[in-house]
């Protein structure tokens, strides 16, 4: 009987494991539809989370070129942020991106934006040091 617990006692931890993760993501769980509404009405913060679950979880079908244009010129920066990352800019060429950068005429926004597409995993450039204390230096703006 205990040899038969050491056997067993690894699986049952794993499956006990495997049951408490699948219980939090049912209850967490948000619908395609609730994001697309945290999406037009949530926090900065709520609807930079839906982007990233829209864009990553589900099918991006959504996120066409006008759309990608659309939020780039949503009144909320870390919204327009998110647009320059690799999560958006993997699903069309950044070129709605690329023009709001210019719009921004180096103001802390454009720079927080260009480190963004710059340095997006998909590109594989390395980190400049310089472009890494530009990148803080605007944060810091608070803008």
């Amino acid at each position: 009987m205990v040899s038969h617990l050491r056997t067993y006692a690894p699986h049952a931890v794993l499956l006990a494991v495997i049951g408490l993760q699948c219980a939090i993501a049912g209850l967490w769980h948000q619908s395609s539809d609730a994001l697309r509404h945290t999406l037009e009405s949530g926090t900065p913060r709520q609807k930079v989370y839906a982007l990233f679950v829209l864009t990553n979880c589900d099918t991006p079908r959504e996120l066409d070129r006008e759309s990608v244009r659309r939020l780039v010129k949503s009144d909320t920066a870390l919204v327009r942020e998110w647009t320059m990352t690799a999560n958006f800019t993997r699903l069309s060429p950044p070129l709605a991106q690329e023009a709001h950068i210019m719009s921004l005429r180096g103001s802390p926004e454009a720079v927080r934006c260009q480190f963004f597409l710059n340095y997006r995993p998909v590109v594989g450039a390395p980190l400049a040091l310089g472009d890494l204390r530009r990148f803080l230096d605007a944060s810091q703006d608070g803008s």
